[in-house]
């Protein structure tokens, strides 16, 4: 963890984190720590074990400020007392919109801050969930200065299959923007072995909190 210890970072500065774990490299987690409630989250699109990871994440990231404390004489969260937080969804339906969902998860939480939002209620017709991903590409584009590219007849999905997939063209591909796992699975078949079945997911976190570049 010592690695990853943000010694010049003072998270009194801050109220929330917010983050994103991906687990066996095809499923997507939602993080996030609340500092006014002390508490934090791990939210699964597929509502598995949340409580339970939750409670692993907030005993870690206690650990975790108390390492700074020890290693670098940082005290900044080390007295907050991380709880247990539950963060009320719908489920995931389908085996390839983890990603998605994670990052509506993360825009209604941050508009609902500094409370928690009541319930997210994210689309599971693919259609609306075909038009949320290029809202999300979009927004993703504008933000990173490429107003240039959004110009009228300029950004396109090349098909349907592309849509499903996730692969934006603006001038040239940005591939795996909102990507989703190159095997698919049909709606409701989510059998052992394909990306979003329960028994082939399991939060890793007993290293610690989730890497993030320093």
């Amino acid at each position: 963890m010592s690695n990853y210890s943000y010694k010049k970072v003072n998270f009194e500065n801050y109220d929330a984190i917010i983050g994103f774990m991906q687990v066996h490299s095809n499923h997507w987690k939602f993080l996030y720590l609340n500092r006014t409630l002390q508490k934090a989250f791990v939210v699964d699109p597929q509502g598995n074990d949340e409580e339970k990871d939750s409670a692993l994440a907030a005993k870690r990231f206690r650990q975790y400020f108390k390492m700074r404390q020890i290693v670098h004489n940082k005290t900044d969260w080390v007295d907050v007392k991380w709880t247990t937080g539950v963060l009320t969804h719908n489920i995931q339906k389908d085996g390839y919109s983890c990603g998605i969902y994670v990052m509506q998860m993360a825009k209604e939480t941050v508009e609902a801050f500094p409370m928690i939002p009541s319930e997210i209620i994210i689309p599971s017709n693919k259609h609306l969930l075909s038009e949320l991903r290029k809202e999300m590409a979009v927004t993703i584009l504008e933000s990173s200065g490429s107003e240039s590219h959004l110009e009228k007849g300029n950004l396109h999905l090349s098909s349907q299959a592309e849509v499903n997939q996730g692969l934006i063209t603006a001038e040239g591909h940005l591939e795996d923007l909102l990507a989703t796992p190159q095997r698919q699975v049909p709606d409701g078949d989510l059998s052992v072995g394909t990306p979003c079945h329960p028994e082939y997911l399991q939060l890793q976190v007993d290293n610690g909190p989730p890497p993030l570049a320093d």
